[in-house]
């Protein structure tokens, strides 16, 4: 009994590896109208324009880029534009009926129903930048231009202050003593 148990196990495990590169190319679609370019950046080279809701394949991550598959074209797309995981393969099976594989990939990720909200929330796992990222960093000007429209002036921010019936109020900073003092007493509550 034992070594029945020890061969559906190894079937099982040998079957899922044999299966985990397919699971790795998930279905996704754009949650906006983008662009596929032919690097991770936004100054590579245009591959194509995708429409809002463009289906696409999950081919690999890398940072706050995603590389995928639409059509025959394989490009690079931000991942804020992309939305899917257990959702998407949830409405393709109500339209098409489901395979066994979108049903592998529901029963992995956790998502057998549109009841299962943790299944049909899309996150971006961005952590933040390595070392290499950091030196290896150069100055943007484009995006630093780009950055600047977002910028308000002092009267559009002093105008947005009053119709927010906000108050200016100074407040002195807090000596070290204090701050250390404030959270060793938070942590012995």
């Amino acid at each position: 009994m034992r070594q029945l148990r020890v061969l559906i196990f190894a079937v099982l495990l040998l079957g899922a590896n044999a299966i985990a590169p397919l699971l790795a190319q998930e279905p996704l679609m754009t949650n906006q109208a983008t662009e596929m370019r032919s690097a991770p950046d936004d100054t590579a080279t245009l591959v194509k324009k995708l429409a809002d809701k463009a289906p696409v394949q999950l081919q690999e991550r890398k940072g706050a880029w995603s590389r995928v598959k639409s059509g025959s074209d394989m490009g690079w797309v931000r991942m804020m534009h992309l939305r899917g995981g257990a959702t998407l393969v949830a409405d393709q099976q109500q339209v098409t009926g489901g395979s066994w594989l979108a049903g592998m990939n529901r029963l992995l990720s956790g998502g057998g129903n549109n009841t299962n909200q943790r299944a049909q929330s899309a996150t971006v796992g961005i952590r933040g930048f390595s070392k290499d990222d950091l030196a290896q960093a150069e100055l943007n000007p484009a995006e630093l231009a780009k950055l600047k429209r977002y910028q308000a002036t002092n009267a559009e921010a002093q105008q947005l202050a009053s119709q927010g019936k906000l108050a200016f109020r100074s407040v002195a900073y807090l000596a070290q003593d204090a701050v250390d003092s404030a959270n060793t007493s938070g942590a012995k509550k």
